[in-house]
């Protein structure tokens, strides 16, 4: 078995001791980093970590913290927003959806 890395989110979304496990990667990943980032936000907004109206972290913030590249988050964010948990106003952020 390939030597796994995680890489950290440290962030308001993030689980114990401040951090949450968003992609751990080996030669065979058993799931795309932008699913894992979807699936960690969804967990996130569903736990009521964020309310309803609330903005969620700016894409450059996700970023940043996780590592991740721009098209990666991009991608994470429109799988949400296809799930119709969040919504993006231009120019002022991405906010959860009203339940």
């Amino acid at each position: 078995m390939a030597a796994r890395r995680a890489k950290y989110l440290p962030h308001a979304i993030a689980g114990t001791a401040g951090k949450l496990a968003i992609v751990e990667t080996d030669s065979r990943p058993r799931t795309t980093a932008y699913s894992q980032l979807a699936g960690q936000l969804r967990v996130a907004i569903k736990a009521g970590r964020y309310g309803p109206r609330q903005p969620i972290p700016s894409l450059s913030r996700l970023v940043g913290d996780s590592g991740l590249a721009m098209g990666t988050v991009r991608r994470a964010m429109q799988l949400l927003e296809d799930e119709g948990l969040i919504y993006t106003i231009a120019g002022r952020g991405t906010f959860i959806a009203p339940r």
